[in-house]
C-alpha cells in the first residue's frame, strides 16, 4: 500500500461516500463518545479519515465511526489521508488491523470476518478454493497450507495471536 506523497487532503465532506450503516453507526455509545471528544478537541477528529479518491467520490478505507460522528456534527469539509494505491488485501487488512485495537466490539467476530475476507481476497487472487494447497517454490513440510490457512496466518501476524486462536475465533463467530 502507497499513501499519496502530499499524505492528507482536505476534501467537501458531501465527497466522501459514506457507509450504509450509519444510522445505525450513530446510535452507538462509540460515536456519540467520539461525536463529545471531535467538540472538545476543535471539531476535527485526532485522526483523519482513510480514504481513496474513485471515479464517484473518496471511498472510505478507514474512519466510518469518524464519518458518522462528523455527519452529525454538520462538518462542511474534514481532512482524508490519501490512499494513493493499495490492493483489495491491503486495504482489508487496513480497516480491520484499525478495528482490532480500537473497537469495543467482540475480537473473535473482528478476527473472524478479517479471515474470512482475506480467504476470499487470497482464494481469489490465486484461483484457488479454500481447499487447494498454496504452490511454494521450497518444499513443504507437513501440510499443504489452504488460502484460509495463509489468511489465518496474515491476520494472527497483524493482530499478535496465534493462528490456532485466529482459527477459535472464527469457529466461535460461526457458531453464533
Amino acid at each position: 500500500m502507497r499513501y499519496a506523497k502530499d499524505g492528507y487532503k482536505r476534501v467537501p465532506f458531501k465527497s466522501i461516500i459514506g457507509p450504509g450503516d450509519v444510522k445505525r453507526r450513530q446510535a452507538t455509545q462509540d460515536v456519540k463518545d467520539l461525536v463529545e471528544s471531535i467538540r472538545e478537541l476543535g471539531d476535527e477528529p485526532q485522526n483523519a479519515i482513510v480514504a481513496r479518491k474513485t471515479p464517484r467520490g473518496w471511498e472510505i478505507v478507514s474512519g466510518r465511526d469518524r464519518y458518522s460522528a462528523l455527519l452529525l456534527l454538520k462538518t462542511k469539509t474534514t481532512w482524508v489521508r490519501v490512499v494513493a494505491e493499495a490492493t483489495p488485501l491491503e486495504l482489508v487488512r487496513l480497516e480491520a488491523h484499525e478495528n482490532l485495537r480500537r473497537r469495543r466490539d467482540d475480537r473473535g467476530a473482528l478476527l473472524a470476518a478479517l479471515d474470512k475476507a482475506e480467504a476470499a481476497i487470497t482464494g481469489q487472487a490465486s484461483g484457488k478454493s479454500d481447499d487447494e494447497p498454496e504452490a511454494d517454490e521450497e518444499p513443504q513440510r507437513g501440510r499443504p497450507v489452504t488460502s484460509r490457512g495463509e489468511a489465518r496466518r496474515i491476520i494472527a501476524e497483524s493482530s499478535g495471536r496465534s493462528t490456532e486462536a485466529v482459527r477459535k475465533a472464527e469457529a466461535r463467530a460461526k457458531e453464533r
